[in-house]
């Protein structure tokens, strides 16, 4: 009878003590251990600290798609993927794409970031003095802020194959391809000058074959 509190106990202790590893400053036992941490971590308990910073906006985000069909040599038109649904949020701020925006969204923020502690660690670094630690938790980062972007990219491309299902269902769909657009926001001194131009970015990914998925 005593069995199940005592492995509850062990479980708490071992989940307590990975996202110990996990949060904690770098060094050279949360590196070694990172690998294992990171398996356990992501995706089931990923935080995006973004929700809760109190940084101003500093650019607005939008996704696009463009697409190849089969029985058609030509391209399409570049697709705004989230702007209608931005707006159709708008109207109503309980219906479902209040959650469903903020997937494209927070995956566009999130596939080219990492954390402050990396950043900071990343640009304080002398890669022509470093030492062997610093170079052991330098290329962890670089690895797990590169599998950080595939991850991010495969989440905007499911979203992307789910809006091309939804806008393109009567068409034959060979591949599609996204663009994430950073748009600088309006400055609070602009903000009367109807003929202000924003800054925009462009980041286009690669081509990827349309594998067919339920429309939201």
């Amino acid at each position: 009878m005593y069995i199940s509190p005592i492995f509850l106990s062990i479980a708490v202790m071992v989940h307590f003590c990975l996202i110990l590893f996990h949060v904690m400053p770098k060094n050279p036992i949360s590196n070694e251990m990172s690998p294992v941490v990171n398996k356990y971590v992501n995706p089931l308990f990923t935080q995006n600290w973004h929700l809760f910073s109190p940084n101003p906006l500093v650019r607005n985000d939008i996704i696009y798609m463009q697409i190849k069909f089969k029985d058609s040599p030509s391209l399409s038109e570049w697709f705004d993927i989230t702007t209608p649904m931005i707006r159709g949020n708008y109207k109503n701020y309980f219906s479902p794409l209040n959650r469903l925006v903020r997937i494209p969204l927070t995956s566009a923020v999130m596939m080219n970031g990492m954390d402050d502690e990396e950043r900071s660690f990343m640009n304080k670094v002398d890669k022509e003095h470093i030492t062997k630690e610093q170079a052991s938790i330098l290329q962890d980062i670089e690895k797990r802020a590169k599998k950080n972007e595939e991850r991010m990219q495969n989440i905007l491309y499911r979203f992307a194959f789910t809006a091309a299902e939804k806008y393109f269902a009567n068409q034959q769909i060979d591949s599609l391809r996204v663009r994430i657009v950073h748009e600088e926001p309006v400055p609070f001194s602009k903000r009367l000058e109807s003929d202000f131009k924003r800054e925009r970015t462009y980041q286009d990914l690669e081509w990827k074959k349309y594998i067919p998925v339920m429309p939201w």
